[in-house]
């Protein structure tokens, strides 16, 4: 049992130490956003979803912890938290991970801050695209010179009566 506690803790650590890196990635990509660097956000956004994927592991690593500790403390459930280990773990077992969970909590805590953000900024991005488009459409033939790639697009030469032939 002492090793499945050594092992949840060096997952936990490991957790904790992939939210720091999340975190950072995430203002990372924020100050990306404000600063409408886009070779910085798809720099960002790819290390975040690697970060992403080594946390999925962990937390597969952290639920077979907790199923095996759950079984050698008699600690009944189909999803056992790490609260309910913690009431049946020995005392400094408890201290030791009562401390790393706080400052996952924490961490967690500020990366969904910092996440929430920029989707804030993501989504008004994508509203002020929306709209433009939609002026442009709106505007129906007055800019139909231009071709659908912003290039002027040849018009006929107009008639008039100097350039008509009889």
């Amino acid at each position: 049992m002492k090793d499945t506690f050594e092992t949840l803790e060096q997952v936990l650590k490991s957790e904790l130490e992939s939210h720091t890196a999340l975190l950072a990635t995430a203002m990372e990509f924020n100050r990306a956003i404000k600063e409408e660097n886009m070779d910085s956000i798809n720099r960002e956004r790819t290390v975040h979803d690697e970060v992403i994927c080594r946390i999925e592991r962990l937390e597969e690593q952290r639920i077979a912890c907790f199923g095996t500790l759950a079984r050698s403390l008699g600690v009944a459930g189909k999803q056992v938290r790490l609260a309910k280990l913690l009431e049946k773990a020995p005392p400094e077992w408890h201290e030791r991970l009562c401390a790393i969970q706080k400052l996952l909590r924490d961490k967690m805590t500020e990366v969904s801050r910092i996440t929430i953000s920029n989707r804030i900024l993501l989504e008004e991005g994508l509203k002020v695209v929306a709209n433009t488009f939609s002026m442009l459409r709106g505007a129906g033939g007055k800019y139909s010179c231009y071709g659908n790639r912003g290039e002027s697009v040849s018009r006929s030469a107009f008639n008039s009566l100097i350039n008509k032939t009889v």
